[in-house]
């Protein structure tokens, strides 16, 4: 595979990420910790930057980015803001959830906290995407079957925007099918739960 920038490299392997997600991935334990300042050593970038077979010129881009106070803030903020980004205009509202599955508050707050149900923290008030219903047999909106196994595997450990893409993106092992279409078609979760786990400790 030649490549010549970062955005094409990412590109090429089918990754959703962008330059800057790339380089928020490298920071994002430490910046969570603490605005600005990195706090995984500079051998260990150095080592990670060196390692991933990029051009010369992509290596020096990625290394200014890394040295970029600045920088790192925007990155910082953008990963505070980015998991209801781009979701928001998709995503349900709690009272809507209620409505369309017939839930109580506390109905909605326990499968949440039960891992039944996705949400998403945006301040004081939790996001559901669309994605996760589907409309059942029975011809009831429903949440997709199995969902409860593949948020249990460590769906937590995994960035909003990716775990998005995952689902919603075709995957060889699963006949060629978005998880969310394995899922709603009945499908095994547990090779779902898989992908969910390797992106997790990626």
């Amino acid at each position: 595979m030649t490549v010549d920038t970062v955005a094409t490299a990412l590109r090429q392997i089918g990754s959703p990420l962008t330059e800057t997600d790339l380089v928020a991935a490298i920071l994002a334990p430490s910046l969570s910790r603490q605005a600005g300042v990195a706090i995984v050593s500079q051998s260990d970038q150095e080592a990670f930057v060196t390692a991933s077979g990029l051009p010369l010129t992509s290596q020096r881009w990625i290394r200014e980015q890394l040295s970029d106070r600045v920088g790192l803030l925007r990155i910082r903020q953008s990963l505070e803001l980015s998991p209801v980004i781009s979701t928001a205009e998709s995503a349900l509202t709690s009272p809507q959830v209620q409505e369309l599955l017939g839930l109580s508050r506390s109905g909605l707050s326990r499968r949440v906290s039960e891992q039944r149900i996705y949400a998403i923290k945006d301040g004081r008030q939790r996001l559901f995407p669309r994605w996760q219903f589907h409309r059942g047999p029975d011809g009831q909106m429903e949440v997709l079957p199995g969902l409860d196994v593949v948020l249990k595997a460590e769906a937590d450990q995994v960035h909003p925007q990716s775990f998005e893409a995952l689902v919603t993106t075709t995957q060889d092992e699963l006949d060629g099918r978005t998880p969310v279409q394995w899922l709603a078609g009945g499908g095994d979760p547990t090779p779902v739960a898989a992908l969910v786990i390797g992106l997790s400790t990626w």
